[in-house]
């Protein structure tokens, strides 16, 4: 009997794999709809409980791009390529008294969104804030980094739990890439970030 119940199982697969449409959900169209369903559309709440989420509105000169950094939480990853990318690298640097969030919009090559995107806001010492956004718009281009002027950026602690190793806050200001041959400047609005952080010497 135990040997029947496989064997019937084994028939069970192979006669849908003949028959179902793509019973285990991996072909490349059922991928890309449950990406699609899980792409974020709009940020993150705001709040204070270590939930490791980050957000914010960029504006540029071609128009408002929605930045989350969570990556693409799918429960079943089976034939995603991009479910490897890790959307979070947050460290408190102990010598330095630094706190690093830096969170990631990962690619989603399977619905041809190759946009690959950080964002990190620097705590020193919680007394100066510094901010940089990278953005590669496809496969084939550089990142362009723009970094943040102090004056036309601020930063609100919301909390900090130092046992917890969580920091919370709003943020928003200018960004200038300052690469030749052109100064530009992006915006961005309604930052917030919710998120742990690990301890290195």
């Amino acid at each position: 009997m135990r040997t029947l119940i496989p064997l019937l199982l084994l028939a069970a697969i192979l006669s849908c794999a003949a028959s179902c449409e793509d019973p285990l959900g991996v072909s490349p169209e059922a991928v890309a709809e449950r990406i699609r369903a899980n792409t974020p559309t709009e940020l993150p709440p705001i709040t204070s409980e270590g939930l490791n989420t980050m957000g914010a509105y960029i504006h540029t000169d071609t128009g408002r791009v929605l930045f989350v950094a969570s990556g693409v939480e799918r429960p079943d990853p089976i034939g995603a390529a991009s479910t490897d990318c890790d959307p979070f690298q947050n460290f408190k640097f102990v010598k330095d008294e630094l706190i690093s969030i830096q969170g990631r919009w990962c690619p989603r090559r399977e619905i041809g969104d190759n946009r690959d995107m950080w964002l990190d806001v620097a705590f020193w010492n919680t007394d100066s804030i510094t901010a940089s956004f990278s953005y590669i718009p496809d496969l084939s281009s550089n990142n362009k980094i723009y970094t943040s002027l102090n004056e036309n950026f601020s930063v609100t602690v919301l909390h900090h739990d130092e046992q917890r190793q969580s920091i919370s806050a709003k943020f928003s200001g200018v960004l200038m890439h300052t690469e030749s041959p052109l100064l530009e400047t992006i915006r961005i609005e309604s930052g917030r970030l919710d998120a742990t952080y690990s301890l290195t010497p």
